[in-house]
């Protein structure tokens, strides 16, 4: 029987293998660049015929009225819970001590049943993802999943020793990773004042924050609340600047 010398199949072989590791590579995204390999004759550096390089997948996503947790939807939600919750801390603070549902209530002019009933109902809506009839048990999403960093719950971290791989931030500045921190600590704490608003007689996070330390509330607290609330983020927003964090934005297909 005919066949290839041994030295001819050991490159091919060699040549295939590379040729591989390539691809896997440029799946997962590490390939943005022109991309060479080892051709038949093991000499380096040849271009792959054929081989055209492109970033990474962009992430999941599935309509926004399609119950889903997926990294896109995460992101999309705690923007707007950090929006959300600011907003309320500041007009607790200009209103001295009404909470999100109190708000909502004051505003709409619906009663407050009308009103928690719609929070919960928004809440399920949520809480549906977690089904298994809904994208979030989809390969496509699944495997997205597998793109976020180590961590929790697919990883066990210990929090004293590598705290921003447990909470998920990374250095001062304005990330990615950041970003999706703040939205994560956003969407807790909305939704833990708005729980604890009936039991704190109505109060916001502000009132309930004085309340859990026994501090007095009253005009003056709220007035040093205001305060706080514009000077922290004009504070936090002008020093992570200039640690010259922004460049390193990539876009919303890589946010983990």
């Amino acid at each position: 029987a005919c066949g290839f010398p041994t030295e001819q199949k050991n490159a091919a072989a060699k040549a295939r293998a590379a040729l591989d590791k390539i691809l896997r590579r440029q799946q997962n995204g590490e390939l943005h660049q022109q991309t060479t390999a080892t051709d038949t004759h093991g000499r380096a550096g040849s271009p792959v015929p054929g081989f055209k390089p492109t970033s990474a997948p962009p992430a999941y996503e599935a309509p926004l009225s399609v119950p889903v947790f997926s990294r896109r939807r995460e992101v999309i939600v705690g923007r707007i819970a950090m929006a959300g919750f600011y907003s309320a801390c500041m007009w607790e603070a200009f209103t001295f001590g009404l909470g999100p549902v109190s708000q909502l209530t004051v505003s709409s002019g619906l009663p407050p049943f009308v009103v928690q009933a719609v929070l919960m109902a928004f809440t399920l809506h949520g809480l549906w993802g977690l089904s298994p009839l809904t994208p979030t048990w989809s390969s496509a999403n699944r495997h997205d999943l597998l793109r976020r960093p180590r961590g929790p719950p697919r990883a066990f971290i210990n929090p004293f020793s590598h705290p921003d791989e447990f909470f998920g931030y990374s250095e001062w500045g304005f990330t990615k990773r950041n970003e999706v921190f703040a939205g994560r600590i956003a969407m807790l704490g909305f939704l833990g004042t708005c729980l604890a608003e009936p039991i704190a007689g109505g109060r916001g996070a502000l009132g309930q924050i004085a309340w859990w330390l026994h501090l007095p509330v009253s005009h003056t607290y709220y007035q040093f609340t205001e305060y706080i609330l514009l000077l922290v983020p004009i504070v936090f927003g002008v020093a992570a600047y200039i640690n010259r964090r922004p460049g390193e934005l990539k876009g919303g297909d890589d946010i983990y």
